[in-house]
């Protein structure tokens, strides 16, 4: 699922009603910068629903006794991510992108979080701009990639990691096809290719 989807109780019907364990980024992000803080000073960027939600600020509380939590949200880093205003991008698309950086963060660089969550999945194509105005100090959590390597981590430990070196990649998206064809460079790299089938949401 190219962004998360957040519907009210989603979550707590899923796990309660599942029949396997569910594995959700929040929580493996989470957890990742519980581990990773220092300081007890975390921050916390994503798109103005993330940020309402207070999902993240949830789990941390739990996880962190007296934790600091700095959130932002950052609505420009998805248009600007989609039109290509990225990492290792041209330099002057690069300095607008840096500009917007300095505006939402410097509150958050401010507070002296040592731990930064990239809580929205455009979001780590800034990464390498986002990491230069945080500092190489501050750890910026994926939460796409750490729950990726949980999953790969739970599917070994269980012995249902599968052993063949590739498979078939199908994709459903909720936008157009064509539109996720556009920016499946930028997201998936190398990983791009497979049929791509558009789903509407409002019936699961």
């Amino acid at each position: 699922m190219g962004r998360r989807v957040k519907l009210p109780g989603l979550r707590q019907e899923l796990y309660k009603d599942a029949l396997a364990d569910v594995l959700g980024v929040v929580d493996a992000a989470a957890r990742e910068a519980a581990f990773a803080t220092r300081n007890r000073r975390i921050g916390v960027i994503g798109t103005a629903a993330t940020i309402r939600s207070r999902s993240y600020e949830t789990l941390l509380r739990k996880l962190v006794p007296g934790v600091e939590i700095t959130a932002r949200p950052c609505p420009l880093f998805v248009p600007l991510v989609e039109a290509g205003y990225v990492d290792h991008s041209s330099p002057d698309k690069e300095q607008i992108t840096k500009l917007v950086i300095a505006q939402y963060l410097t509150e958050v660089r401010d507070a002296g979080v040592d731990t930064l969550i990239l809580g929205c999945t455009h979001y780590p194509l800034l990464k390498a701009m986002i990491g230069e105005f945080m500092g190489r100090n501050v750890v910026l959590v994926d939460p796409a990639k750490t729950a990726a390597h949980h999953l790969e981590r739970t599917l070994s430990e269980r012995g249902l990691r599968a052993d063949h070196p590739a498979g078939q990649a199908h994709f459903y998206v909720s936008d157009t096809p064509d539109s996720f064809a556009q920016t499946a460079d930028l997201f998936l790299g190398e990983y791009k290719g497979g049929p791509v089938e558009q789903i509407a949401i409002d019936k699961f």
